[in-house]
């Protein structure tokens, strides 16, 4: 039976790949990068920073909690990405050379699945099309198999499901944390990084994901008051804050010197830091 999906895999992917050309392999390039987590936390930033903290903390916790699952499936599953040597491999991943199932599609499947209960029909069906065309690209790409993408899809589809059922039970607007809960959430957090990167195979997710979640309990802690922004300083706030935060990956990027240290400070950046330079400062009267 294994045999015979692996073959019927094989298959499938030559398929796939016969349509391969250069200007598509652009295309499809940039198509997959709507599944990557990086992707994401732009999304992540975009909505902190425009004030809809409980969104942007969802959408981090469907991050954290399909990583941890597909990573934990990747360890136990160990099958290996396609062979250079028998497939056209275009993107290549460094961090991660296990295969089953497929991040990028468990990811997009999960944020599809609960988002789309707050969007329009139109808007749900352009949805559904873009997870396909993810799940697609990573096939194009030599990066998964037909089963690695069907099980991402389905893993994703679930997560996202029972985090749309359960979120309103751990949504962080329903957390009212004293100062001394709060210093403990903290603490949990800290410890809780330390498994996330054997889950996920990631450090630099894992990172970034430990960053937000301090720099969020750290931004109740310190009871920031928001003030309402202008059109004008709404767009100074999102432009200043995505040149510096790009900053930052990039340097955490090429700098191999504590670079996990770098990728926390964008979690931090995003859910802390610069709201707080920013309220401090360019909203200061």
């Amino acid at each position: 039976m294994i045999e015979q999906i692996i073959l019927f895999d094989n298959a499938f992917l030559h398929a796939i790949q016969t349509v391969s050309l250069q200007p598509l392999d652009i295309i499809i390039a940039a198509i997959t990068i709507l599944g990557n987590p990086i992707f994401w936390f732009m999304v992540v930033a975009f909505l902190y920073w425009q004030g809809k903290e409980n969104e942007s903390f969802h959408l981090v916790n469907l991050i954290a909690i399909s990583s941890i699952a597909v990573g934990a499936m990747k360890n136990i599953v160990a099958r290996p990405r396609p062979s250079a040597n028998d497939f056209k491999v275009i993107s290549i991943d460094t961090f991660d050379t296990n295969s089953f199932p497929s991040g990028h599609a468990a990811l997009i499947a999960a944020n599809f699945m609960y988002l789309k209960k707050f969007l329009k029909k139109r808007l749900q069906i352009i949805f559904a099309i873009i997870v396909v065309l993810v799940a697609f690209s990573r096939m194009y790409l030599g990066m998964h198999y037909l089963t690695d993408v069907i099980a991402g899809l389905v893993l994703g589809a679930i997560i996202g499901w029972a985090y749309y059922k359960f979120a309103g039970k751990i949504g962080h607007n329903k957390l009212h944390l004293t100062k001394s809960e709060d210093a403990i959430a903290i603490i949990a957090i800290l410890i809780a990084g330390i498994f996330l990167v054997g889950f996920m195979q990631s450090i630099p997710l894992s990172a970034t994901l430990v960053g937000y979640y301090l720099g969020f309990f750290s931004l109740k802690e310190i009871g920031l008051h928001k003030k309402k922004l202008s059109r004008q300083k709404a767009i100074t706030k999102q432009a200043i804050g995505f040149i510096v935060l790009l900053g930052i990956t990039a340097y955490a990027l090429t700098s191999p010197v504590f670079s996990i240290i770098w990728y926390g400070l964008t979690g931090f950046w995003i859910s802390c830091l610069w709201p707080l330079i920013f309220e401090k400062t360019i909203t200061h009267d």
